[in-house]
């Protein structure tokens, strides 16, 4: 006989939810369902922010889940209901606060790791590549100093 233990699952996610983020989540989304769960959270607590491709994976997991007969639930904190409420999501994306189901294993979903870019040009002292997405506010800076 199942218990609740066996068909709910918990993904949680760290970091931002965003195009690198997305693939992996989809996999583990995907993976969950394939495996018989009928209670999906997602555990996004300890994300600080979104982009639209992490905002249409939400709504693809709910569509998803909803067709495989499973609940889907969404932890978030408020910098991602924010998120949701901008861009006109809350009634699509199942959101709740708090923690999530303490039955069931949680399974981790980390971002993979990007390879390092290429350098655009180099000598034997400097390379340049191009900025990270955390280094565009020290250029900001740079600008008005």
């Amino acid at each position: 006989m199942d218990t609740v233990a066996d068909t709910a699952r918990v993904l949680r996610a760290q970091g931002d939810l965003t195009l690198t983020l997305a693939p992996a989540l989809c996999r583990a989304i995907s993976d969950a369902l394939a495996a018989g769960a009928t209670r999906l959270t997602i555990d996004l607590r300890d994300v600080k922010s979104a982009d639209v491709v992490g905002l249409a994976t939400l709504l693809q997991a709910n569509d998803v889940a909803a067709r495989a007969n499973a609940t889907l639930t969404v932890v978030a904190e408020d910098s991602l209901r924010d998120a949701v409420l901008a861009a006109h999501l809350l009634d699509e994306i199942p959101l709740v606060t708090g923690g999530a189901d303490p039955l069931c294993d949680v399974e981790d979903v980390e971002t993979p790791r990007v390879p390092a870019e290429p350098l655009l040009a180099e000598t034997e002292r400097i390379g340049l590549r191009r900025p990270a997405w955390d280094e565009l506010a020290l250029f900001g800076r740079w600008a008005e100093e």
